[in-house]
């Protein structure tokens, strides 16, 4: 499967616009009642890029945009990889490319010394998240759960044509 992650470098990027594109509906998908300034907090996004230690991706399957990611390496401890936001776009789910992408991430995370991943999941999403291999911590942030996976080296055996910088 073609899939790769494309960085977006901050809010100068010439791609910046179509992650704000993406961001929008992410947002309202996964809003979960809360009020959000969703301007704010894409912005927000954007200005965070420039460390060594945090991307924004878009997920590319192919020539398409198929959804984005967001995600670091822990402050707090150097063997943690972090996802923030993880979206892909409804026209593409359940065709692999949401698995794959996460394996890249996966990867990406282990170049940079993680040795698991950690993420809240929205309720819909859980069963996605477990098939990548998160289990549940039994903690809960905002009525969602903390899922955690241990990071492998081929966590599934895909091997993607391109892999995050």
């Amino acid at each position: 499967m073609d899939v790769m992650l494309k960085q977006i470098y901050g809010p100068e990027d010439p791609w910046c616009h179509v992650f704000e594109g993406l961001a929008r509906p992410y947002m309202v998908e996964t809003a979960a009642g809360e009020k959000t300034d969703n301007e704010a907090f894409i912005k927000s996004i954007l200005q965070k890029q420039g460390s060594s230690t945090r991307w924004l991706m878009l997920i590319m399957s192919g020539s398409q945009v198929a959804g984005f990611a967001h995600y670091k390496i822990s402050d707090e401890d150097p063997a943690l990889g972090e996802i923030y936001e993880f979206y892909v776009t409804p026209g593409v789910r359940c065709r692999g490319i949401g698995r794959v992408a996460v394996n890249l991430i996966h990867r990406s995370l282990l170049t940079c010394g993680a040795s698991k991943s950690e993420l809240t999941a929205n309720p819909p999403a859980e069963g996605f998240w477990a098939k990548c291999g998160y289990s549940q911590t039994g903690e809960c942030v905002r009525n969602m759960q903390v899922m955690q996976a241990r990071l492998r080296s081929d966590p599934s055996g895909d091997r993607p044509s391109d892999s995050p910088g």
